[in-house]
């Protein structure tokens, strides 16, 4: 009795231990993801160095919303007006970075130094005292991307931090201001003392300290980006930021599924089922924290999939009318639901289903470009079906000799695969499936980038790896990286 109650703890405490592991795994991606999104954000407001922009002084054509009223109302607070000055790229519009106006004084007495500023948005105020060991106090609207991770060391930070766009009427923006201006006057000076201002030098201290900001700020992010980057799992091998936590994007994936069964079956309905059937399948692949088990998925992914080809659903659906099945088969969009199921028949090891969704693709389906894929990759897919029917269709040498003749990689390398694979050839299958994902992940290397998860695996390269693996051929000795893009029964914990 003493010792099933043992393992059981023993069970609770390894079950604690996954999820929180896995807990921390999430965040480690999310803060990377957030830190990434902090960087890229402050590249798109902001020019990454000061030698992109110039800042010159000018005599009009600063305005706005309530600037007058700003202007007054520090006037009325006794600070002495600087001038006007405008920061503008040296290159017109590079990075797309919007005009920088800026109004600027300053308070002899009470050395704080005030900007009234306009960028892309509506006009905003900061305070600044200069202090003399190289810090400074500042109280700004400005910046609002900037997290206490972000902030460089020698931005002392003091006031409300608001969100402009919360500040609708000219009140809203009077009661904020004073706030601030309160701040930073009653905030006590350091030991060191502060600097005194004048006009003149203005402008250098203006371009000095944005300058610096900018160096530190991306200093800090880049170390926060290294510090935070998850290591050993299958997806940081691959130069992949999240747009969003993963957690959030797959129980929207899930909650969209189950939403299926409520509307009536239509292809886009079909299509979308099979699509993140797919993408909850790469969730596993992947090794995302908090993946599911995708077999239910992929279940629901091969039955979307045989009715999508082979249901009556277009006979009562719009798209179709009129037509006889032949000519609806003509016109489906057919290759991404054909090889994700075929995708998942083989990683469910659904064999009869195999040879029906083979059998689709008939003598009589006539082959064209599309608008993701080019015909000859379409071929290829005939050709496999074929192969793997127990009576092959006519016409096989003529798709061959098709693909043989184009001048695109793609193709060809598939074809090269597949003639190993026929061949039983092992040395000759590892070089070309190397070759062939070697293009693949070059090709897709800027989707990844954005956060297109889905292209970290190699679908069409998996398909054909998990009929050598059938046929008696082992797993490709590859780069780490090129073998994380194939997925398998091992890879999604099926065997």
């Amino acid at each position: 009795m003493n010792g099933a109650k043992l393992e059981r703890r023993r069970l609770n405490q390894e079950s604690s231990r996954k999820i929180s592991n896995e807990n921390s795994e999430a965040q480690s991606l999310n803060n990377f993801s957030e830190m990434h999104a902090i960087k890229e954000a402050i590249a798109t407001k902001y020019p990454p160095t000061r030698s992109l922009t110039e800042t010159r002084r000018i005599r009009w054509g600063f305005s706005g919303a309530f600037v007058e009223l700003y202007q007054e109302w520090l006037a009325d607070e006794t600070f002495v007006p600087i001038g006007l000055f405008k920061t503008t790229p040296v290159r017109p519009r590079v990075n797309n970075i919007p005009d920088f106006y800026c109004s600027a004084y300053y308070h002899p007495q009470e050395q704080i130094e005030a900007l009234i500023y306009k960028g892309g948005g509506p006009a905003g105020i900061e305070f600044v005292r200069y202090n003399a060991d190289s810090t400074i106090t500042i109280t700004t609207m400005d910046m609002q991307m900037l997290t206490p991770a972000t902030t460089p060391d020698f931005y002392h930070r003091v006031g409300p931090e608001p969100d402009p766009e919360s500040l609708q009427e000219v009140e809203d923006y009077h009661i904020v201001f004073r706030e601030m201006l309160e701040a930073i006057r009653t905030e006590p000076l350091p030991e060191c003392g502060c600097l005194e201002l004048n006009s003149e030098e203005f402008l250098q201290r203006f371009e000095n300290r944005y300058a610096r900001l900018m160096e530190e700020v991306d200093q800090k992010i880049n170390s926060l980006l290294e510090s935070s980057k998850p290591v050993g799992k299958r997806f940081c091998l691959f130069n992949f930021v999240l747009k969003e936590p993963m957690e959030k994007v797959l129980k929207h994936s899930i909650h969209e599924f189950k939403g299926f069964k409520f509307h009536n079956i239509s292809a886009e309905q079909l299509i979308q089922k099979i699509g993140i059937s797919f993408d909850i399948m790469c969730y596993k692949h992947l090794e995302f924290a908090k993946a599911i088990t995708p077999v239910s998925y992929m279940q629901q992914g091969v039955d979307a999939a045989l009715d999508y080809f082979f249901g009556n659903w277009w006979q009562e659906g719009t798209g179709y009318e009129g037509l006889s099945e032949s000519e609806k088969n003509r016109e489906l969009h057919w290759i991404e639901p054909f090889v994700h199921g075929m995708l998942f028949i083989l990683l469910l090891q659904r064999w009869d289903d195999l040879s029906k969704l083979c059998y689709w693709l008939h003598a009589d389906i006539e082959i064209e470009d599309t608008t993701d894929f080019e015909k000859e990759v379409l071929l290829f897919f005939k050709l496999v079906a074929s192969s793997l029917l127990p009576e092959p269709l006519a016409g096989l040498d003529e798709i061959r000799s098709s693909i043989e003749r184009c001048r695109l990689k793609r193709p060809k390398l598939l074809l090269k695969i597949w003639d190993a694979i026929e061949a039983m050839d092992q040395s000759a299958y590892e070089q070309s499936m190397d070759e062939s994902l070697t293009l693949y992940l070059e090709s897709v290397e800027s989707y990844i980038k954005k956060g297109l998860f889905q292209f970290c695996v190699a679908e069409f390269q998996s398909v054909l790896c998990l009929i050598a693996l059938k046929k008696g051929l082992a797993f490709p000795k590859l780069p780490e990286k090129t073998a994380a893009a194939l997925v398998t029964r091992e890879t999604l914990g099926l065997s």
